[in-house]
């Protein structure tokens, strides 16, 4: 598995943390894969940029502090 199948399937999954970095440890427990921070993180921006995930970092209504959520994003012709 590749590591933006990896992400895309935690996103299917939904994960949800307090800060990305947390977010980030959960997909590598996940996945078993050593991948860093900062290469989820452009993977999980490509994402955003292609549409194919929301963007992670929530703040909804009545809520006080923001979290940071990963899905996919609802796609037109029915992909994802």
């Amino acid at each position: 598995m590749t590591a933006h199948e990896v992400v895309l399937a935690a996103a299917r999954m939904g994960v949800r943390a307090d800060t990305p970095e947390e977010g980030f440890a959960q997909i590598r427990s996940m996945s078993g894969l050593a991948l860093t921070d900062a290469e989820l993180a452009e993977i999980v921006a490509e994402g955003v940029r292609n549409r194919l995930l929301l963007d992670p970092v929530r703040l909804l209504p009545g809520c006080l502090q923001c979290f940071w959520k990963l899905e996919l994003a609802e796609v037109p012709d029915g992909r994802g």
